[in-house]
Order: C-alpha cells, then sequence, then structure tokens
C-alpha cells in the first residue's frame, strides 16, 4: 500500500529538482556578476588614478611661467 503523500513524490522531487537546478544558475549568474563588478570597480579605480595624475601635470603645466603665451 502506498499513502496519499506518496502519489505526489514525482511531481513535488521534479519541483525540487527544478528549483536547485535554478537556484544553481543563479549563484553562477551572481558569481560572474560578482567577478564582472569587481573588475570593473578596479578599472575605474585605475582610470580615476589617471585622471588625477593627467589633472596634476597639466595643473603644473599651466602654472609654468615658460609656457605663457603672452
Amino acid at each position: 500500500m502506498t499513502s496519499s503523500g506518496d502519489s505526489d513524490r514525482g511531481p513535488v522531487e521534479q519541483r525540487v529538482a527544478a528549483l536547485t537546478e535554478r537556484v544553481t544558475e543563479l549563484e553562477i549568474a551572481l558569481t560572474y556578476q560578482r567577478q564582472t563588478t569587481g573588475a570593473l570597480d578596479e578599472l575605474v579605480r585605475e582610470l580615476f588614478s589617471m585622471i588625477e595624475r593627467l589633472k596634476a601635470q597639466i595643473e603644473s603645466l599651466e602654472a609654468d611661467p615658460g609656457l605663457s603665451d603672452d
């Protein structure tokens, strides 16, 4: 004899398997997103540093009296 709960076991197991697969897919996507965000953060920091260096060079050139147009 089987209980009424056993008759639902097949669909329930299928649903659990589908949810498990979906969770795995979401974990993979989140990992990729975190890696991408980390790479973009590093790039932004490098570019910001480059901009700061270039601004300092421009200020230095503007302050140099030998480069005046007068």
